[in-house]
């Protein structure tokens, strides 16, 4: 549904879903730390959203969202005597998405200018995985992490040096916080691990040109 209230200075947004998914396509990881695409069993996402956009006076622009999704398998894959994808493992989806907003448009001399600063964050899906199943032909005790909740602040602000010109300032990550996105063995139960973080503080200058 969509609705507009007060003159369309507050407008809102929500939307419910669930889906029913057959032979889905899925990279399996093996235990030879090898991968494969396949067509695996039935699962099932459901969830909802809500964003909400408030113009409290000219020129500024307040928006707020937040996500749910819960995604999982709803059967069960077996080869040779243990499950490859079980009943009720998660998908890896995030389960909670939060993003708030505010920009703000003047005029500087006779030039459009614009500051903007955005919040956003994912929560941390604390699975089941098939890792974390002792019944999994890749069950790893060593692994008892999901995937990790991250989040990060983003600050921007522009101005247009002409018609057809706007030059702009940014910074990715201002907090500089360089949470882990992965971290996993290389193979079952190995004693070598990787990991990854998301990108850490980036500022950058870009000049857009309309022709």
């Amino acid at each position: 549904m969509k609705s507009a209230f007060f003159d369309r200075r507050v407008s809102f947004q929500a939307s419910v879903f669930h889906t029913k998914w057959t032979d889905i396509q899925q990279q399996i990881r093996l235990p030879c730390a090898f991968s494969l695409v396949a067509n695996t069993a039935s699962a099932i996402s459901k969830g909802g959203d809500i964003n909400v956009v408030v113009h409290p006076v000219d020129g500024l622009t307040l928006s707020a969202a937040v996500g749910y999704t819960d995604a999982y398998y709803d059967s069960t894959i077996i080869v040779g005597t243990a499950p490859l994808v079980f009943k009720g493992q998660t998908l890896g989806a995030t389960p909670w998405t939060f993003n708030l907003s505010a920009q703000y448009e003047f005029m500087l001399g006779e030039r459009d200018a614009f500051v903007r600063g955005q919040w956003s964050s994912k929560s941390a899906n604390d699975g089941p995985y098939p890792y974390q199943n002792p019944g999994s032909s890749v069950y790893d005790p060593t692994r008892t992490q999901g995937s990790y909740g991250t989040s990060q602040l983003d600050l921007r602000a522009g101005m247009d040096m002409t018609p057809e010109v706007t030059l702009e300032l940014y910074v990715e990550n201002a907090l500089n916080n360089v949470s882990w996105t992965t971290n996993a063995p290389v193979y079952q139960a190995g004693p070598l691990w990787t990991g990854a973080t998301i990108k850490p503080r980036v500022i950058g200058i870009q000049a857009t040109a309309r022709y």
